[in-house]
C-alpha cells in the first residue's frame, strides 16, 4: 500500500516508456491498488503514442511492443485492437524477435501467454510459435546453467527473467523441465550470503526482484526452500526476502543498492524509479504465492484484481 500510494504521487502522469509508464502500471494493477483515473492517464498517453506512431512503437525493440501488451492486459485492455491497432501482430514474425535474442524471447512468450493470446499470421518472414520460442530459450542456456546476453558467464538477471517465461511449460515439457533445474542450480549458487542478488560484488534489488518473480512462478517457497536461504557471517540465515527489504526505503520505495538504507528505516534519498517499479511487481509476485492467487504473470484474473482497485488505504 505504501509503495503504491508513493507511486502514483510519484508518476502522476504514466505514459508508455519502460520507467514511469508500463512496469509502473503492471504493478499497480497487479496488487489491485491502482485507481480507474490512473488507468485512464495511462491509456489516453499510450493511446496518443500507438496513433501518432501508426501502431509502430520500434523497428529494433521488439520487446517494446511486449511490454505494453503486458501493461494493458494487467488493466483490462486489449492489445490486439488498440487504437485500431494489434500490437501482437509484429511480434508474429519470427525474425523481429530474434535481433533482441534470449531478451525478446523471454519477453514476447510472456506477452503472448499473459493474457493466454492466439499468435497472428506472420504477414512477412517466419511465423512465430510458442514452440519455436521455447525452444531457442531451451538452446540457448549456457553450459553453466545460466543465460546471458552474450559471454559464457550467467547473468542473474537473465537467468531469471527466461525462467519466468519458461515456467509455464516446466510440468508440460521434460525439456523445460531440466532446463529450468539447472537454471535453479546456478541461481542458487549466485545468490549471495544476504540473501539478494547482483551480477557484481553488490547485491541490487533489481536482480533480487527478478530471481522473487522466477522462483514464485514456480511455486517455490522462497521462505523455506533451502536452497534459496544463505548464511552471513554473522550466522544470519537470510531468505530472498530478507535481502529484498533492505533495499526498501521509507519514503515507499526501493533503492537500487544499499546504501544504509535498513527496511524502512533509512532517509528515503536512494529512491530509484526502476528498482521501486521492479521491487514492487516483485513484492506482488510474493504476495501471490503466499495467499493462493494467480502467478505474476497470468493474468487471466485481471478483472478480479481491478475490482478492488479503489483501495481506501491509498488514501491514508
Amino acid at each position: 500500500n505504501k509503495i503504491s500510494y508513493y507511486q502514483m504521487n510519484t508518476v502522476k502522469n504514466p505514459a508508455y516508456g519502460s520507467v514511469g509508464g508500463e512496469w509502473t502500471v503492471f504493478g499497480l494493477a497487479r496488487c489491485g491498488n491502482i485507481k480507474d483515473e490512473y488507468i485512464e492517464k495511462y491509456v489516453g498517453n499510450v493511446s496518443k503514442t500507438v496513433a501518432d506512431n501508426k501502431g509502430i512503437l520500434s523497428t529494433r525493440k521488439y520487446t517494446e511492443y511486449a511490454r505494453t501488451i503486458i501493461a494493458l492486459t494487467a488493466i483490462q485492455k486489449n492489445p490486439q485492437n488498440f487504437s485500431g491497432y494489434n500490437l501482437l501482430q509484429p511480434l508474429a514474425t519470427f525474425e523481429n524477435i530474434m535481433i533482441q535474442g534470449v531478451n525478446g524471447a523471454a519477453y514476447t512468450l510472456m506477452a503472448f501467454d499473459c493474457g493466454n493470446y492466439e499468435i497472428p499470421d506472420a504477414t512477412t518472414g517466419k511465423q512465430t510459435t510458442r514452440n519455436k520460442l521455447i525452444d531457442f530459450l531451451v538452446k540457448q542456456q549456457l553450459n553453466n546453467g545460466g543465460w546471458n546476453y552474450m559471454g559464457t558467464e550467467a547473468d542473474v538477471d537473465v537467468t531469471a527473467m527466461v525462467i519466468q517465461a519458461l515456467a509455464p511449460y516446466y510440468n508440460e515439457k521434460q525439456n523445460v523441465k531440466e532446463s529450468i533445474d539447472k537454471g535453479l542450480a546456478i541461481l542458487s549458487t549466485l545468490q549471495k550470503s544476504d540473501g539478494a542478488y547482483g551480477n557484481t560484488s553488490d547485491s541490487n534489488c533489481e536482480s533480487t526482484a527478478q530471481a522473487i518473480v522466477a522462483l514464485t512462478a514456480l511455486g517455490i517457497d522462497i521462505d523455506t526452500d533451502s536452497r534459496f536461504i544463505k548464511t552471513d557471517k554473522k550466522g544470519n540465515k537470510n531468505t530472498l526476502m530478507d535481502g529484498m527489504m533492505q533495499f526498501y526505503c521509507k519514503g515507499g520505495g526501493f533503492a537500487h543498492v544499499n546504501e544504509g538504507y535498513d527496511g524502512g528505516g533509512g532517509s528515503g534519498t536512494g529512491l530509484n524509479a526502476m528498482a521501486t517499479d521492479q521491487g514492487m511487481y516483485a513484492l506482488d509476485a510474493y504476495y501471490r504465492y503466499i495467499n493462493g492467487k494467480n502467478k505474476l504473470y497470468n493474468m487471466t484474473d485481471a478483472s478480479q484484481t481491478l475490482a478492488i482497485g479503489n483501495n481506501p488505504d491509498l488514501e491514508k
